[in-house]
């Protein structure tokens, strides 16, 4: 599962069309951060074995199950995926940590701070809440929403970009470097913590 409220669920009644695998009418879907709802699909791949994918489509072959050993991943931008469940070699502690300092320190609290692999990764989004409320003010004389439904709205639909990450380099010290992406192709160097 995701590091942000991934809610994989399974759903009961009509299929809207198709079959599915395994448990009659079950159906696995996954409502992304964005509101978007998907469904875990399974085809017969070449080699004669199943193969599972996310659609936004309710209809064809929907599966009734995860596969043992997968796990559903939502990308930061709201992209779904099935991905083999991967060993975490960062303490959820050390996540809660990173997530807490950037919402803290650099106020921000719609970062996304996820594991990958030995790392943790920190993502923002492509506008912040100043340059939001510049925008709803500039936009408030054509009225409409209001600035709290706007700001909801924004959320959802917020590029994210990794901007930061802490690689762990030392396990049994639980040190950490630190890099920041410079956007000229490349991670730029920080400093061990």
């Amino acid at each position: 599962m995701s590091a942000y409220d991934c809610r994989a669920r399974r759903q009961f009644g009509s299929r809207q069309g198709g079959r599915a695998l395994g448990l009659g009418n079950i159906m696995i879907t996954h409502k992304n951060r964005r509101g978007d709802v998907y469904y875990l699909h399974w085809r017969t791949t070449r080699a004669g074995k199943p193969g599972y994918f996310f659609s936004k489509k309710p209809d064809g072959d929907l599966a009734s199950t995860i596969p043992e050993g997968y796990e559903i991943y939502e990308k930061p931008n709201g992209q779904v995926f099935l991905r083999k469940v991967r060993p975490k070699l960062v303490s959820e502690e050390e996540i809660a940590l990173v997530r807490d300092a950037v919402r803290c320190l650099a106020d921000e609290p719609n970062a996304i701070v996820e594991a990958e692999g030995n790392s943790i990764v920190v993502y923002l989004p492509d506008m912040d809440r100043g340059t939001f409320d510049s925008l709803a003010a500039a936009l408030d004389p054509f009225g409409g929403r209001s600035i709290a439904h706007l700001f909801a709205d924004f959320q959802r639909r917020s590029h994210y970009a990794p901007l930061m990450r802490f690689t762990l380099v030392n396990p049994e010290q639980r040190l950490f470097t630190v890099e920041r992406w410079c956007f000229r192709g490349a991670l730029m160097a920080g400093s061990r913590s």
